[in-house]
This record gives C-alpha cells, structure tokens and sequence, in this order.
C-alpha cells in the first residue's frame, strides 16, 4: 500500500514537471520542443514512468550517433540526447534504486579520483566557470551514465533493444548523408552528424556493437541484415573520411578472430586482407579524392587536417607542462583532438593513470566469460579511436560504451531482478522453472 502510494505520488510530480517543461518550451524556446513535451506527458501517462523511461532511454541511443548535428530537434538548448538520457534516468530512478550497485573497486575509486583532480583542475583556473561546465558534461557519459547502467542491470532483451536502436540511427543518418551527397570542398560526408569524423566514429562504433548483435542473434536472416549493417558502416567511415576510424575498425577485424578463438574467423579476415591488399590500388583509384582510404595514403585534401592537428598537439603538451600534477581544467581541451592529451591537460600525469586505469577496467572484459563480456568491444573501440578525435565526452561512442560496465559486474544481467516486471510481463517469482529444476521436481 505505502509503495504504491509513494509511486502514485512520484507520477504526480513527474507530470507536473512535465507540465511545467511543456509551457516553458511553448513560451520561451520553440513550437518543436513544446510538441515533443506535449508528446511525452501523453506516452507519460499512457505507459507510465518504468516503461516512459525504457522509451528515453531508446531515443536517446537512437539518436546518440548524430551528436549535436540534430540539436535544432531540441531548440539548441541541448542535444536530444542529453535531454532523452535526464528523462530516462529520472523515470528509471525509482525503479531501480532497491537494486545493488556493486560498482568495481578499481572503475570507482579511478573515476572518483579523475573527478577530484578535474575539480582541483578548474577551481584554480581563470575560467573555472566553463572549465566545471565541461567537466559536468564529463561526468554525465563517462562516469555517471555507466553508474546508472551498473545500477539498473538491464535485461539482455533490453540491452539488445538499447543497441538496436543506436544502429538505427546510425543507418538513418547514412540514409540521409547518401541523400545529401559530399561536401564541395572536402568532397567528405557527414550524415546527420556535424562533421564527416563524427560521421565516421559512429561507424565505427556500429561496427563494433554488431560483433555483440551477430553472436547474439541466431537467425540466419538476422545475421545477413546484421553483415549488411557492417558494410553499411563501413561505407559510412569511407566516405566519410575519417582515417582514425577506418584504422581502428581494420584492427577490431584482426582483433575478432584472436578474441572469439574462431578459426573460421580467422580465415575470412586473412581472406578479406588478401583481397584488400590486392585491390588497394584499384580501390584508392575509384574512391577519388576525400575518402578515408586516399586521406590514409596521404591524399592532398588531409594535408590542412595534419597540420592542425600537429599545431594542436604541440599546444596541448605544451599546456600539460604548465600544470603537469594537477591539471588546468577542461577548458579548451578538445582543441587538441587527442583524449589522451585532453586528459593530462585537465587531470594531470596522476590523473591520465587513472583514466587508462578506468578503460582498462571496462576493456578486459572483452577476454573474460561473463555473458555479456562482447559489449567490452565498445571501450576497445574508445581506446583506439582516442588518439585521434576530440572524444573525452562524445555521445556518439560513450553512450553505447556504458553498457560495458555490465561485464564488470559480477551478477550476469540476464537475470530479471524486481522492478524489471514490465520488461518480461512477469516478476521473477512467476518466472518459469529451468528444464533441470523441473526434471528434479517431476522426478
């Protein structure tokens, strides 16, 4: 009675919160965002808060690989993607807030210890204002959204939905960038994103969650549409330009056959590696000037790119030497398009220790037996893709990489656990008996 009091009360103020959003958006900020308010209080009170929650939660990895190319959809106050994600965990919260934490040692003491330093960091800057206001963006997808991933410990039909629909957005996008064609001068893509690197990071990242959707699906006409996401991707990170991403997707693809142990594997990507090499010349012939494949072999339209980027780099070491312990903030950081360098400039040495403590934590879980182990794909992807794109918060590959918190964990995530009953339509008291139970039973 007193729990369902309490929950009657918390959708009480969640729709008069949303209420509240509907009139400020009509009033002060676009018709768009007062339609999607408006939209929301109905789906609200419809499904209720638990399954109103699981749908932000969809749209947010929905729209997770545009980044901030779609935020006139959210009047440019934030991307849709930040807005989905406070809604869902909002309406998660009380669902979820009975089950175990359980957070590994090593993740959590790393990711509080970057957070002291990032906050030393901008406190003792002259722009400690903007330097807190990235730093909270940080903190949102590197560090709190895995917490609440580990917190709630979605079911696999969830996780398989959650993935689903970050593909689904990815293909949308290259829909659209196909539609739209290359920019003029740089002859490169970029979909829905807001640069042809984004475009092609998100690829990437597609690639590697359909290493978890092809192990998980065991229908073979699942596992031809899900080869021809690859290929899909593939072609998004090719036109898109982008070398970092076409470099760390070949490695994941050497990668596969070592971690999966597959011989089979094994001899498609030897095959399709021969039959790359052969047709290197060819392909670099036909794919013409601001694809990831010429950029690679040094085409001329990557030459203002490079020197950018080394002009960048110079500065950011040079940064990082001022304040090499304690770090200086986060202001500015992404100018030096290297995570690792943004890091070291913002935490300091002690800080960058941390953080690669941080991935490896989520990264070895790749080569462990938890059943969930190939969401650890995600944070490999991370690590590779660091060294060369402006990633210390990017929605487009930390969104999904959370879920990697899952194979730390030492509960597997199939198990349905309370305040999950709308997920299956049972609780796990009425769960049906495994076959060996029900033989002991029957005997």
């Amino acid at each position: 009675m007193t729990e369902g009091l309490r929950r009657d009360g918390l959708l009480t103020i969640a729709a008069v919160g949303l209420t509240v959003v509907l009139v400020y958006a009509a009033a002060t900020i676009s018709p768009v965002v007062a339609l999607g308010a408006a939209i929301a209080i109905v789906i609200f009170v419809t499904l209720g808060m638990d399954r109103t929650g699981l749908l932000c939660m969809l749209g947010a990895f929905a729209t997770a690989p545009m980044g901030r190319g779609i935020d006139s959809l959210s009047g440019h106050v934030s991307t849709p993607t930040d807005l989905l994600l406070i809604a869902g965990i909002f309406l998660l919260l009380p669902g979820i807030v009975h089950h175990k934490l359980g957070l590994p040692a090593l993740w959590t003491s790393c990711v509080l210890l970057l957070v002291c330093l990032a906050l030393v960091g901008s406190l003792i800057t002259h722009t400690a204002f903007m330097s807190l206001f990235s730093l909270v963006q940080w903190i949102e997808f590197f560090m709190l959204l895995p917490a609440v991933i580990a917190w709630w410990r979605p079911s696999r039909q969830i996780i398989v939905a959650l993935l689903w629909a970050y593909v689904g957005g990815h293909m949308l996008s290259t829909a659209y960038g196909l539609m739209e064609g290359a920019a003029p001068v740089t002859l490169r893509y970029d979909g829905l994103t807001i640069h042809p690197n984004a475009f092609g990071l998100a690829g990437l990242v597609t690639i590697a969650i359909c290493f978890y959707l092809f192990h998980h699906h065991k229908e073979q006409a699942v596992r031809l549409a899900i080869v021809g996401v690859v290929f899909a991707s593939a072609l998004s990170i090719w036109l898109s330009g982008s070398r970092s991403a076409l470099a760390v997707a070949l490695v994941l693809a050497i990668m596969l056959p070592l971690v999966e142990r597959s011989a089979l594997s094994g001899f498609a990507v030897a095959g399709l590696g021969c039959l790359g090499l052969a047709a290197l010349p060819l392909a670099a012939h036909a794919s013409g000037k601001g694809s990831a494949l010429n950029r690679l072999l040094g085409d001329g339209t990557a030459d203002v790119a490079d020197s950018v980027r080394e002009t960048a780099l110079s500065d950011g070491i040079h940064r990082f030497f001022q304040h090499p312990i304690l770090g200086a903030g986060l202001v500015d950081v992404e100018l030096v398009h290297n995570v690792y360098v943004e890091v070291a400039i913002a935490t300091g040495i002690i800080g960058l220790i941390a953080y690669i403590a941080v991935l490896f934590t989520l990264g070895r879980g790749l080569f462990g037996d938890h059943p969930e182990r190939r969401l650890a794909w995600l944070p490999w992807a991370a690590i590779g893709i660091a060294a060369a794109l402006p990633g210390l918060w990017d929605r487009s590959i930390w969104v999904p990489a959370s879920l990697a918190i899952l194979p730390t964990l030492k509960e597997a995530t199939d198990k349905v656990l309370p305040g999950q009953r709308y997920l299956t339509g049972r609780t796990p008291s009425e769960q049906p008996d495994p076959p060996t139970r029900r033989l002991m039973t029957d005997a």
